[in-house]
């Protein structure tokens, strides 16, 4: 009962994988932006006027 449980999750855990790198992953300017902002910590950031 457990080896058939761990292998289901094993091949569900795969295709997660398989899903994520087979995807694109595009972020739109702001998201790139809010990306960088966690990427370099600061105590205020310049925002878009």
């Amino acid at each position: 009962m457990f080896k058939t449980f761990l292998v289901i999750n094993l091949f569900i855990l795969l295709l997660r994988f398989v899903y994520i790198f087979v995807t694109p992953f595009d972020l739109s300017p702001e998201e790139a932006q809010y990306w960088d902002w966690s990427r370099h910590l600061d105590l205020s950031y310049y925002f878009k006027p």
